[in-house]
């Protein structure tokens, strides 16, 4: 038998716990094992209750849900202002410069150099539709320049002077094809 207050075991016989001095009540076998089976079941019920707070989450208050709302609110303007400032296709900038203009002996073709690595190349009298604007890059090393259409041609110039260029080559459908159409610079263009 054992006491029903420190659980020490004692001799059926004792009256009082010799560990804790508790009176000893006489229980049947029956009732204490019905005792002890409550008691397990109360400890398991709350070792699984306490297990299931260790794994649950604590619940977000209103106050941190509406710190995390305004916090990606104010990401996304900014990330929004960001992108429009750097994608602005506005046509209204007028900062865009001729470089050099350059034309045939006859008059007949020029090419107009811009300062933002743009160029158009047209004949005389041409309209705004009949010009053909391109992109343009300076190989110093070989002393060419070199036009790229939308169209894909590509027309190959040389340095022959500082005041005159021979386009050399135009590459069109993946033909190579030799030229040599001089071009001088147009100072009174540019005035």
């Amino acid at each position: 038998m054992y006491c029903n207050k420190c659980g020490n075991k004692i001799s059926d016989e004792s009256v009082f716990c010799n560990r804790c001095g508790s009176k000893i009540e006489q229980v049947s076998t029956q009732s204490a094992n019905e005792n002890l089976q409550s008691q397990n079941t109360v400890i398991d019920n709350s070792i699984k209750s306490n297990n299931e707070n260790i794994n649950e989450k604590p619940k977000a208050t209103k106050k941190t849900n509406a710190i995390i709302i305004i916090a990606i609110i104010v990401i996304g303007l900014i990330l929004g202002v960001g992108f429009a400032m750097f994608n602005d296709n506005s046509s209204d900038d007028v900062s865009v410069r001729i470089k050099q203009s350059y034309v045939t002996s006859d008059k007949e073709m020029r090419i107009l150099f811009f300062d933002n690595g743009s160029c158009i190349m047209y004949e005389s009298g041409a309209t705004q539709d009949e010009t053909f604007p391109a992109l343009y890059t300076i190989d110093k090393e070989n002393k060419e320049i070199i036009l790229k259409f939308d169209n894909g041609s590509i027309f190959g110039f040389e340095y022959i002077s500082s005041t005159s260029i021979r386009l050399a080559y135009h590459i069109e459908n993946g033909r190579k094809i030799t030229d040599s159409i001089l071009f001088t610079l147009d100072e009174k263009f540019m005035k």
